[in-house]
C-alpha cells in the first residue's frame, strides 16, 4: 500500500479507507505489520457508524500489529482511536500540532460509552472554541457536560461550560 495514512472528509471515504484495509497483506510495513482481519475491519466500522460526528475530520491507517486507528480531529484536538487485533478499544486525547502538542487523556481499553461521551465534550468544546454555540446544541451541553472521563482530570474548558449553563 502506497500510503497507509490517508485523511478521509467524508463518510463514504471513511467506509472506503476501512474497508480497504481488508486488501492488506502480512509484512505490508516494510516487510513487517499484520493485516487487520475481518473482525477488526468490521468492528472499526461499527464504532465509526456509531460515533461518526460530521464536523470532524477523520485519519484512518492500520497499525503494524494488525488493528485500525482512526484519528478524529477538530481544531487543535485530535482523538485517536485504535481497534486492536484482540478487539479491544485504546484511546487518546492530544492537543495541538506537530511537536507543540500535549498529552491530555490516555486510556486502554475503554468502553463504547467512554468513547460517545469524549466525542461529545470535544464537540460541545469545538462549539464555544470556534463559534458555533447555538441553542439547539446547548441541550446536548446540558446532559453531558457533568460527565468527564478521567482519572485525573481532562481539559475541555469547564469554564466556557458551567458560564453557558
Amino acid at each position: 500500500m502506497d500510503n497507509a495514512n490517508i485523511m478521509v472528509h467524508n463518510d463514504f471515504d471513511v467506509y472506503s479507507r476501512i474497508k480497504d484495509l481488508s486488501n492488506l497483506q502480512d509484512g505490508w510495513d516494510f516487510g513487517s505489520g499484520y493485516a487487520p482481519s475481518r473482525e477488526v475491519i468490521e468492528n472499526t466500522c461499527y464504532i465509526f457508524n456509531h460515533f461518526e460526528r460530521r464536523e470532524f475530520e477523520y485519519e484512518v491507517s492500520p497499525t503494524s500489529s494488525g488493528g485500525v486507528k482512526i484519528i478524529a480531529n477538530i481544531g487543535e484536538d485530535f482523538l485517536d482511536l485504535t481497534i486492536n487485533p484482540n478487539l479491544t478499544i485504546d484511546l487518546t486525547h492530544e492537543h495541538g500540532f506537530g511537536v507543540n502538542f500535549e498529552t491530555i487523556y490516555q486510556k486502554d481499553g475503554v468502553s463504547m460509552e467512554e468513547i460517545e461521551l469524549y466525542l461529545n465534550l470535544l464537540s460541545i468544546q469545538s462549539c464555544f472554541l470556534l463559534g458555533r454555540y447555538t441553542l439547539e446544541n446547548s441541550v446536548n451541553l446540558r446532559v453531558v457536560s457533568t460527565a468527564i472521563p478521567s482519572e485525573t482530570s481532562m481539559v475541555v474548558y469547564p469554564y466556557l461550560i458551567t458560564s453557558a449553563l
